[in-house]
């Protein structure tokens, strides 16, 4: 910790609000050459023998609820804009220090619920699509590089054309790539699922009678757009996992800092967690 000018200690988020302050145009840079992304940094890299030990236990799929970015914004006097792009960044480089571990075939994202779409206003909408778009420009070369995919589920009507033409590119420019699939799920959510649910029993031309529970679960596994998660990260210490389809039955981790203020070292520490619980998954 360093010493204010008023001789009081400073953490993190003192030192981001003093970046921001100064008006950085590189703040993410700044940020995270802070002494406490470094201290996260090498406790991230002691934890990944531990990682290494288990890595058959790892989950196939991790859902991560990045959630904070407002409150995050107005504790320190910024627009959303800037906390979801320093959030975004963070995020981003928290988790390529997991290159290593392929049994994590999935991370899913969701950046924006079908609930945001109809709720959240729309300059909030735009603030995080531009995010989005600006991310995935800026990291498709490197994604390529590291075999990552990117793929995409959600409705497709309702996004900008920046966010919808950076998706189409990244996802041309990885399509070939055979490592951790990163599915950005955007406009989507339970009722997403349940619309591709009601054209695949549509599709069935079965009669109403035929179609018995075992058969609904059938269909509505064909029709399923994304895989089921096994492990729920969710940051900012909300508790509910605000509908998302297919998590009945994963294992949850409860971060309780906001997106832009959540260390890598916390990714490893919910994978520990997972390997270490009893997974029973309903039986």
């Amino acid at each position: 910790m360093t010493k204010a000018e008023d001789g009081r200690s400073i953490g993190i988020q003192g030192r981001v609000r003093e970046v921001l302050a100064r008006g950085a145009p590189n703040f993410v840079r700044e940020y995270a050459i802070e002494k406490e992304w470094q201290e996260s940094l090498a406790r991230l890299k002691e934890k990944l023998p531990e990682l290494r030990r288990v890595k058959n236990r790892l989950p196939r799929t991790v859902l991560i609820i990045p959630d904070g970015g407002r409150r995050f914004a107005k504790e320190h006097g910024i627009s959303d804009e800037r906390a979801y792009n320093l959030g975004a960044r963070l995020l981003y480089e928290g988790l390529m220090q997991f290159d290593e571990f392929s049994e994590v075939k999935n991370i899913i994202l969701w950046a924006w619920s079908t609930d945001n779409e109809i709720k959240r206003p729309r300059e909030q909408k735009e603030a995080v699509f531009k995010t989005m778009a600006k991310c995935l420009a800026d990291y498709r070369d490197e994604l390529v590089e590291r075999n990552a995919r990117v793929t995409r589920v959600g409705r497709i009507d309702r996004l900008t054309l920046p966010l919808a033409r950076e998706l189409g590119r990244a996802e041309l420019a990885t399509g070939e790539n055979s490592g951790t699939n990163i599915i950005l799920a955007i406009d989507y959510g339970e009722d997403y699922e349940d619309s591709l649910f009601a054209q695949e029993v549509a599709r069935s031309n079965l009669n109403e009678w035929a179609i018995t529970p075992e058969l609904a679960v059938r269909l509505r596994e064909q029709a399923r757009s994304i895989p089921v998660p096994d492990l729920v990260i969710r940051t900012s210490g909300e508790l509910h996992l605000s509908k998302f389809p297919y998590s009945n039955h994963a294992e949850l981790v409860v971060v309780d800092t906001n997106l832009p203020a959540t260390m890598p070292d916390v990714f490893a520490d919910a994978l520990l967690s997972y390997t270490n619980r009893d997974i029973r998954g309903g039986r």
